[in-house]
């Protein structure tokens, strides 16, 4: 059985922020984001402070409240002593912001006796968070990432509404956890609003409740066909949401992995062509660690040290996941020009953010690369590109895979439209009778 959980902090930035500020801890803090609350201590909540309020309310409401400006950067750190007890439990560690993480419980637990359930691990999980980082918890448990989003935002909910009602006193938060189990996940859904389907853009969401659509059970309720004429390719995604069915799974994000490949050189590279013979060098290595897992990476750190001893680096990241060695040397030629004034003497390449590669191109003309120090260029390199092309492919997929264009007799599609546009090709013409014919 596939099991996904989802931990979400509940007082995590209000934490941080009395332990940086030194306020006591009966005094009500909240966090906020330009005039906007975004995280409330439970006393701040208890006196009526919510996130979403502006600050001048939140003032009015708690005369007594202290405001501090969110800090991103120092919220991303204290987040990975999270992951990294959540990494004890389980290799599946996606962070998703820096309040949740997914968790992907389809194997065994390494942290969780031998035949015991994954509410009992997940429970164990959260009071080991709350027990080694001071940081509240609640979670969500279903048999997919959006059932398990969606728990953990549900029992956030009835938590908060328990401090705010004043059932719980001090820093302790309640403790919390939603199970979804197998079967469940459409009636879990009915009574929600449209909005509780994160994945969907917030433009499509709009559109739902243009169109009256208000709670799930609305939307579970419309035909395929009929969504398909309202939001054309989306439909078949929102069909699917809508009745709790998510097939994405839970990617390891953290611990990062990277892969790396460095070189020295005894005389210091002062000229272009011997710049670009390093980078093509390390571009292949990155790629060739690549290979295994079909994997590509996502961000390339390029880190050079000159003759002076001084360390220069650069960073490029990339829409969709890198794998070629030809993109791959391109995207560090790129990074290192004009990063140097004196030539350089080492330098290592670190791929990270690696992702599946779920379609491979494949390159038709692998010699295009310069070869590297001590290897030959390839035969196929002074002859036709395209002729070596065909050879390997005939050798490959046997002689009549690869034909030439003009012994493909057209269609009758490709003989009208020949007649009409002659530029076509000829298509419309009568082919050519070899001589004696």
């Amino acid at each position: 059985m596939r099991w996904v959980a989802y931990l979400r902090l509940t007082v995590f930035r209000t934490v941080i922020e009395r332990c940086r500020s030194g306020a006591p801890d009966a005094v009500p803090l909240a966090v906020r984001e330009g005039n906007v609350v975004i995280e409330a201590s439970p006393e701040a909540m208890a006196a009526g402070v919510q996130p979403g309020d502006l600050v001048a309310r939140a003032r009015l409401v708690c005369p007594d409240l202290v405001v501090v400006q969110a800090d991103p950067a120092c919220y991303r750190q204290a987040a990975r002593a999270v992951w990294d007890v959540c990494a004890r439990f389980t290799p599946l560690v996606e962070p998703d912001g820096e309040r949740g993480t997914f968790l992907s419980l389809a194997g065994a637990l390494k942290e969780v006796r031998p035949g015991q359930r994954p509410l009992e691990g997940l429970v164990r999980l959260l009071r080991s968070v709350a027990a080694e980082s001071g940081f509240g918890a609640v979670g969500g448990l279903g048999t997919n990432r959006l059932i398990a989003r969606i728990a953990a935002d549900r029992a956030e909910e009835a938590a908060a509404a328990e401090v705010a009602a004043g059932r719980r006193s001090g820093v302790v938060w309640p403790f919390r956890v939603t199970v979804v189990r197998p079967g469940e996940e459409r009636a879990f859904l009915a009574e929600l609003p449209v909005d509780a389907l994160w994945p969907l853009a917030p433009a499509v969401r709009e559109r739902l409740r243009r169109l009256g659509i208000a709670r799930l059970a609305e939307l579970q309720a419309i035909p395929e066909r009929e969504l398909w004429r309202q939001f054309g390719a989306a439909a078949p995604e929102i069909a699917r949401f809508c009745r709790g069915e998510d097939s994405r799974p839970v990617l390891p994000g953290y611990p990062q992995r990277t892969v790396e490949a460095g070189l020295s050189v005894d005389e210091p590279v002062d000229t272009a062509p011997g710049l670009e013979h390093v980078l093509t060098r390390l571009a292949r290595q990155i790629a060739r660690s690549l290979e295994p897992a079909r994997e590509g990476c996502r961000w390339l750190l390029l880190e050079l040290r000159t003759e002076d001893g001084r360390w220069i680096a650069a960073k490029r990241r990339f829409s969709r996941p890198q794998h070629s060695p030809s993109a791959l040397r391109a995207a560090l030629v790129a990074l290192a020009s004009g990063r140097f004034s004196r030539p350089p003497v080492e330098f290592r390449v670190t791929a990270g953010d690696l992702r599946p590669v779920p379609g491979r191109q494949l390159e038709l003309f692998p010699g295009t690369l310069p070869a590297e120090a001590g290897q030959a260029a390839p035969a196929e390199a002074a002859r036709e590109p395209w002729a070596a092309v065909a050879e390997g492919l005939e050798a490959r997929y046997g002689a009549r895979v690869v034909v030439a264009g003009r012994e493909l007799h057209p269609t009758h599609r490709e003989a009208m439209l020949g007649f009409w546009d002659p530029l076509r090709g000829g298509a419309g013409r009568e082919p050519e009778r070899p001589p004696g014919a």
